[in-house]
């Protein structure tokens, strides 16, 4: 039918393309809707967990600390010495000693004595 009346092939094409672009659209309220959801859905989830300075705290092995499968997951007994922004603390020994950089609050966890 597009080869015996280019006139109508020409409607078509333009119906068709205005057809995309509502496909498109509906496509993205989809997206939208599923990510929200899916946020929704995480947040509510999430612990969040703040320390103040002076708690005490246990932190992951990292690096070659990690000691292999049957290492424990948690080391130490640590003092939170200094709170940063995003979620980054500053850790000392309880014999004053200072650790070489900061962990994230995701690394550390309560220790309770």
């Amino acid at each position: 039918s597009s080869i015996e009346s280019p006139i109508e092939n020409a409607k078509a094409m333009k119906t068709s393309l205005n057809l995309v672009d509502e496909v498109r659209e509906t496509a993205h309220l989809r997206e939208f809707t599923v990510k929200r959801r899916a946020t929704r859905k995480y947040d509510s989830k999430v612990i969040s967990r703040e320390f103040k300075e002076g708690d005490l705290v246990l932190k992951r092995p990292m690096g070659r600390d990690k000691g292999g499968k049957q290492a424990p997951n948690w080391e130490g007994h640590f003092r939170i010495n200094e709170k940063f922004t995003g979620g980054a603390y500053r850790l000392e020994t309880l014999q004053g000693e200072f650790m070489p950089r900061t962990w994230n609050v995701a690394n550390l966890r309560y220790y309770y004595s």
